[in-house]
């Protein structure tokens, strides 16, 4: 049971050989277990995750990851949505998992857009932008065309997640939310 739809991707991406000079760009989805408890109902043990997953240098995976930042935003804005981005850490725990995500945080590495859905003091987060550095590429040997180590990051959201703040923003009832929000979600049927 994998916590993220992007652990899978990295043995595969591997067993290819050296990656070619523009990167790598894989989207996956899965279902994600958690062992998480909590009464938050947004909270949940197993959720489906749709991630995109770059694989590159240094620089090709800070611009997917602002990239993505960026779409985001933009994505959010058209569904009418209250969500900021906000710097992040992994829940690591204890004194080394402090240190760990005050790291995380003085890099930069993971970023989260945050909806207020269950409770409006504490947004929840419907997605997340992280930068790995070497860490998944050092761990299952992926290389750039040159033959370095290469980076990678990902951009991952919660389906169940955006779902749940689609309907405690705009209602149960899909026919009568907004204009907008229907033609973004279904530019089809407008």
């Amino acid at each position: 049971m994998t916590p993220a739809a992007c652990y899978p991707v990295y043995p595969l991406i591997a067993g290819r050989g050296r990656l070619p000079a523009a990167g790598w760009l894989v989207d996956a989805s899965s279902y994600c277990f958690r062992h998480e408890p909590s009464d938050d109902p947004v909270r949940m043990q197993m959720f489906r995750q749709r991630e995109q997953v770059c694989f590159g240098t240094a620089e090709q995976i800070r611009d997917f990851q602002s990239g993505w930042m960026q779409r985001a935003e933009e994505m959010f804005s058209r569904l009418m949505l209250p969500a900021q981005i906000d710097l992040a850490n992994d829940p690591f725990f204890g004194r080394l998992g402090q240190m760990m995500a005050n790291g995380q945080r003085s890099q930069r590495l993971k970023f989260e857009i945050l909806v207020p859905i269950s409770d409006p003091e504490r947004p929840n987060a419907c997605g997340s932008f992280n930068y790995h550095v070497d860490h998944f590429a050092s761990a299952f040997g992926i290389h750039l065309a040159d033959g370095s180590i290469a980076h990678t990051g990902c951009a991952g959201f919660g389906l169940e997640r955006v779902a749940m703040a689609l309907l405690r923003h705009h209602g149960f009832d899909a026919e009568g939310w907004p204009a907008p929000v229907k033609a973004a979600l279904w530019p089809a049927a407008s």
